[in-house]
């Protein structure tokens, strides 16, 4: 088993641990990794140690206590810890124990959650003639057919940037035309489909790579046939980026390589507006797409939309003036 699929034991001795443990086991039942979760499940078990709290009970006091945001927290892991034991919440509410589901209202985001930069249609292309310009190297001979595929792999399908890196080869099913997205953010495994030229180059780039691989081999493999590090893929980013000619803010500031995933649902609610689509229908298969636990996210996309395409601001605001959000535009980079 490779450390990618290998599966993390921790204890849990406190008063909610038969509780806890049942959940893990459910989730792993389901495929699901379930490692961070776990881990950090563990830190939680420790701290109801010290809280006076029922056995096998959830209480509101125990759940304000632990997701209280802790001096020099970030944002993204205050949210994450308060949304892990949401989701336990859930699960224990399913089987009949008593717990507390704290409204999401009670966490504050930072405010200096970054506002999404959307690619034009131009800045795409340059990208993509950018990554095709790659070249072979001595240490990488497969450099130039995994760097083209990669970046048309992000906008046209909308993947985290973790996703697209630790995808298999069993995953890319060659056959019905989808990716397989497993082990994700928010546990929402799901098929994403592929667009027939995108299909196309997956099919040649497997007869490249892949003819003699195992299931469990990265698709996208480094020099070293692991997976990309983020940090090697953020410096291949800003390669591409300079190549294209598209300035880059500095850190911190943008564009950033998450934001592919950004463009592509507002590209895709821009076509759909303009197609006469019913995107009070078809939001929630955007949403689902992206692997969102609900339309809050999906939502602000229809803001930005709105924001950038003016021609069809008055469209949007009249149709689906009652879902657009009144403030938009800032977007949670992790969702």
């Amino acid at each position: 088993m490779s450390k990618k699929t290998e599966i993390k034991e921790f204890t849990y001795a406190g008063k909610l641990s038969e509780v806890i443990i049942k959940y893990i086991a459910e989730k792993r039942a389901m495929g699901i990794l379930f490692n961070s979760e776990a881990k950090k499940l563990a830190h939680f078990d420790r701290f109801t140690m010290n809280f006076d709290c029922k056995t096998n009970t959830l209480s509101k006091e125990l759940v304000i206590a632990y997701t209280s945001k802790t001096s020099n927290e970030s944002s993204s892991n205050h949210i994450y810890r308060f949304n892990l034991v949401n989701r336990l919440a859930l699960y224990m509410q399913r089987c009949g124990y008593e717990a507390y589901y704290q409204p999401k209202g009670n966490i504050k985001k930072s405010h200096t959650e970054y506002t999404p930069y959307i690619y034009s249609y131009y800045e795409i292309k340059k990208i993509f003639i950018a990554a095709d310009e790659t070249k072979a190297s001595p240490q990488h001979k497969n450099y130039h057919w995994v760097v083209p595929l990669m970046f048309r792999i992000l906008y046209t399908c909308g993947l985290r940037v973790s996703e697209m890196l630790n995808l298999t080869v069993k995953d890319v099913d060659l056959k019905r035309g989808v990716l397989n997205i497993q082990g994700t953010k928010f546990d929402k495994g799901r098929l994403v489909p592929l667009s027939n030229s995108v299909l196309q180059r997956c099919i040649e780039y497997s007869k490249q790579l892949h003819q003699l691989s195992k299931d469990d081999a990265i698709y996208f493999p480094s020099a070293k046939n692991k997976a990309f590090s983020m940090t090697r893929m953020y410096y291949i980013f800003r390669e591409i980026l300079q190549k294209a000619g598209i300035s880059h803010g500095g850190k911190g500031k943008g564009p950033r390589i998450h934001d592919f995933r950004h463009t592509f649902a507002v590209h895709c609610l821009k076509q759909w507006v303009e197609k006469g689509v019913d995107i009070t229908v078809s939001l929630p298969y955007l949403s689902a797409f992206l692997g969102h636990t609900g339309l809050q996210s999906s939502q602000k996309y229809l803001r930005l939309t709105s924001d950038l395409f003016p021609s069809i601001n008055v469209m949007l605001e009249n149709c689906y003036g009652d879902i657009i959000p009144l403030v938009g535009g800032d977007i949670d980079e992790n969702n």
